[in-house]
């Protein structure tokens, strides 16, 4: 039957518009949980945020992957999490996801009498939690994780959310609480698989950051066994290669990595895979094998960018076959041909360990120099790399100072043509070095020194600074001074007036470019010293002589002192003080030296493991001769009470606490007590510290008691008895307010209150003689400290290349005694020529306009009274000579 359809009128048009959007809007409503309704919403909420959300993060985590930078020195994190930086790079797409997963949640979340009746809200909720996770947003990931675990008990994502849960606590360091999380997933029956995969992994993660290698192996291995990604599986089994390494399962550690690369991993996998069997190897396995390998590894052109990492893999094969010196030329090798400052780092830390245990201390504070060179603050060890070399620093100077006056003592000690013989050999060794030099530059294979020319640097370097070979034959010394010579001069060659500023700096033994004319080649100019200048550098005078020796005496106590105290290297110590109490058992060092013995060899004597065989080394020697020649010394009183400083430092104390307390009554107005106590402490307490402060404070208490007389003469009896004091300077002040002479008026004055005239008739003879025919030098003297020797002696140089440019004068500088050096300007033939100098010298306002406002002694003084100043070290008592002589005779 045909059946007639009658066109809608417009009333009927709107009906069945308005009756669509009702039932539209009927299947949109989140509050009502009909068919309808909840397949709108969960295929809305699947396919459309959620879905792209979820894309999104894969696509995320695996560009994680592929760009992770591994750090193969370390044993590898399980999974992969971004650090801050990389995080804060990823917040632009984490926050998508955010906001994708959040607009599905707000527009088709269906909890319905606190029920989720849309299965995939509890998806975007965990979802929202990864993206938090890997933002580094701990606190909202856990929120959201804590959340789907808890809101969600009957759905799967609990699981999922409990694992990642565990991974916020391990992130956060709050171990306890992600254990209790996976215990809790773990007892869960019928697990998903996807979370029987995941949980061994998680666990595995959590036992290796608390180095419980046995539990980390166990949960690696069902890891493994679960792992649906092959590149997951892969990672896990190097992963657990790695722990039986750090567990010291050597041979299955090497057979872990064998089977990885069996695996077939990417090729920078495969390839530290490879070295990794090298370092697992132990020393009680056959090398030979692992040597060839690596062997091979070298040969292979796709490892050339690995080059360093292959040498240094043999290097540790040869540590732990105890073959060091081989192990050093692969180090050295590693750090030659490495181009990552990372690697360069690794491999001179290694070295500089490696020399300081065989107390090789120059070369050790060499490699920590060049270490500290290559690497940023920012590295984890930078610090303890920066203290280890800061500790070497002072001792290196120390033993390369007693190296070089040694070898300069020796050369004098010698017969002249003996002395020249050797000179003239080691002028011949440099020169033939200088043209291998000039053929590596003209060939442009100028390189720096090979690894077998380290190794033989470092042969002959010992801890200490003993009497060895002549400096010039000791390249590490010698490359030293070459060092510090450039540092404070720059490249310059050897020629005349070498120090002047203004000359233009060629490179010793280098191509001389000045050629004004553009015409010829480039000339190598040789920087080998002659003889006349080899010569020159000697202390051959009796001054210099005495200054070498004065040197050593300091390097040498102040080596065994860091020894001692900042290296515990007991047995360089005791050789550096002994070398003291041998060769100059009248130094000022030798009493301290002898101490120093006394208590290293009482501290072996007492660890029990050490037994003197012969007369010196034992503690009793050193005991007894300080016991025997120095009765009276603190070091005595200190072996015969080891209690002694603590003991004074009482007494101090109770002395410090008796005088406040004195002193506490005086203000109170208390005289009568204050006066008994600080006549009780100067009667009966002849050693106490305090004793011109006591002398002082009775004096104030009579001076309340109107007894101008006592008063008067309390303060005398503290100025005569402790002179030089601060309370004694009160002293003076007080008795000059009224008017008093220091001295009582019927006694003799003191010395330095008679008249000049008197003090002049009874001085002693001068040790000085004036004599107008002898030659002269010009010195100056000048602070230790504070002041660049090498600076002052630039200046000089250049005022003396402006005024006296005709003249050879040499400039050398030595200490006069512990607190000062003193610059010598050596030689003038005669009073009158010196003082020419010296008032040149002192009227100059351009070159030494510093130096001349610094206030220096300066004056000139012939060659004898020069030795007689540096023996007794008294430079006030030849100013006064000096003055009377010579500024007089003018």
């Amino acid at each position: 039957m045909r059946m007639n359809f009658q066109p809608l009128t417009s009333a009927s048009r709107v009906l069945v518009v308005l009756l669509v959007m009702t039932l539209v809007w009927a299947g949109c409503s989140r509050k009502k949980t009909g068919l309808t309704n909840r397949v709108f919403h969960q295929t809305t909420a699947r396919f459309n945020g959620y879905f792209n959300a979820k894309e999104m993060m894969m696509a995320l985590e695996e560009n994680l992957r592929v760009q992770n930078q591994e750090n193969w020195d370390e044993l590898l994190p399980v999974f992969i999490y971004p650090d801050e930086e990389k995080a804060q790079q990823l917040y632009p797409e984490l926050d998508v996801i955010i906001e994708k997963c959040s607009k599905v949640i707000q527009r088709h979340s269906m909890r319905i009498r606190n029920k989720e009746h849309n299965k995939w809200i509890d998806d975007n909720y965990f979802l929202i939690g990864k993206a938090n996770f890997y933002k580094r947003t701990y606190g909202s990931a856990q929120e959201m994780f804590t959340y789907v675990s808890k809101a969600f008990k009957q759905q799967n994502t609990r699981y999922d959310a409990g694992i990642w849960l565990a991974r916020v606590y391990m992130e956060t360091n709050r171990m306890s609480k992600a254990n209790s999380v996976l215990k809790k997933v773990s007892e869960e029956k019928d697990l998903p698989k996807h979370i029987e995969a995941e949980l061994p992994a998680v666990y595995a993660d959590y036992y290796i950051r608390q180095e419980n290698w046995d539990s980390a192996i166990e949960m690696l291995e069902q890891a493994i066994e679960h792992a649906r990604d092959k590149q997951f599986r892969i990672r896990l089994t190097f992963i657990l290669a790695q722990v039986y390494d750090k567990k010291g399962d050597s041979r299955k550690a090497v057979q872990t990595f064998s089977r990885v690369v069996r695996m077939a991993p990417p090729y920078e996998m495969e390839f530290n895979a490879r070295l990794y069997q090298a370092y697992a190897h132990s020393g009680r396995m056959d090398a030979t094998e692992v040597r060839r390998m690596l062997q091979r590894m070298l040969r292979d052109v796709k490892n050339f960018e690995y080059r360093d990492q292959v040498y240094y893999a043999m290097a540790d094969v040869e540590l732990k076959e105890r073959d060091i010196e081989t192990a050093i030329e692969y180090l050295i090798k590693s750090g030659e041909v490495s181009t990552t400052p990372k690697h360069k780092a690794k491999a001179y830390y290694t070295l500089a360990d490696l020399y300081f245990d065989q107390r090789k201390y120059v070369l050790a504070r060499n490699y920590y120099d060049s270490t500290l060179a290559v690497i940023n603050e920012e590295m984890p060890n930078y610090q303890e790399i920066k203290t280890k070399a800061e500790n070497l620093n002072e001792l290196v100077e120390h033993i390369l100072n007693v190296e070089l006056q040694d070898s300069l003592i020796m050369m004098v000690d010698l017969p002249e043509k003996e002395r020249e013989k050797k000179i003239l050999a080691e002028i011949v060794r440099l020169e033939r070095e200088e043209e291998k030099m000039r053929k590596a530059m003209e060939s442009g294979q100028l390189g720096g020194f090979t690894a077998q020319d380290q190794r033989q640097a470092g042969m002959s370097m010992g801890g200490g600074g003993g009497k060895g070979d002549w400096y010039f034959w000791n390249n590490t010394t010698r490359s030293h001074g070459f060092n510090e010579f450039r540092r404070v001069w720059g490249n310059r060659e050897l020629e005349d007036d070498w120090r002047r500023k203004n000359k233009g700096q060629k490179a010793g033994g280098g191509w001389d470019d000045d050629d004004p004319d553009g015409e010829g080649e480039p000339e190598f100019v040789s920087s080998v010293p002659t003889l006349e200048e080899f010569l020159a550098g000697l202390p051959m005078n009796d001054t210099a002589y005495a200054a070498a020796h004065y040197s050593v005496i300091e390097s040498t106590y102040q080596m065994g002192v860091i020894y001692k105290e900042k290296l515990h290297d007991e047995d360089n110590a005791i050789e550096a003080f002994t070398r003291l109490i041998l060769d100059y058992d009248t130094s000022e060092y030798a009493l301290t030296a002898t101490y120093q013995l006394y208590r290293l060899y009482l501290a072996k004597e007492q660890s029990g493991t050490f037994f003197g065989s012969g007369r010196l080394d034992n503690s009793d020697y050193y005991k007894y001769i300080i016991l025997d020649d120095h009765p009276d010394s603190k070091y005595a009183k200190l072996i015969l009470n080891p209690n002694w400083r603590q003991d004074e430092a009482d007494r101090l104390a109770e002395a410090k606490k008796l005088y406040e307390a004195t002193y506490t009554q005086f203000r109170r107005r208390q005289y009568t007590d204050a006066l008994y106590t600080c006549n009780n402490v100067i009667t009966e307490d002849p050693e106490n510290f305090l004793l011109p402060k006591f002398y002082l404070l009775k004096a104030l208490v009579i001076a309340q008691k109107k007894d101008r007389t006592t008063y008067v003469e309390t303060l005398r009896e503290l100025i005569g008895r402790y002179p030089g004091t601060e309370e004694a300077e009160k002293a003076k002040e007080l008795l000059g307010a009224l008017g008093e002479s220091t001295h009582d008026p019927d006694k003799a004055p003191p010395e330095e209150e008679k008249p000049k005239e008197e003090i002049k008739e009874e001085k002693k003879e001068s040790p000085y003689v004036f004599d107008e025919k002898a030659s002269h030098f010009f010195a100056m003297v000048f602070p230790n400290k504070g002041v660049n020797a090498n600076d002052l002696k630039a200046s000089i140089a250049d005022f003396n290349s402006s005024f006296f440019r005709n003249k050879d004068i040499k400039v050398t500088n030595s200490f006069i005694n512990a607190d000062n050096q003193i610059m010598i300007l050596r030689s003038f033939s005669n009073f009158s020529e010196a003082m020419d100098y010296y008032n040149t010298f002192v009227k100059n306002n351009t070159v030494l306009k510093d130096i001349n406002s610094k206030g220096y002694d300066r004056f000139v003084i012939s060659t004898k009274n020069f030795t007689t100043l540096f023996k007794q070290k008294d430079v006030p008592q030849y100013i006064e000579f000096y003055e009377e002589n010579y500024l007089k005779s003018k």
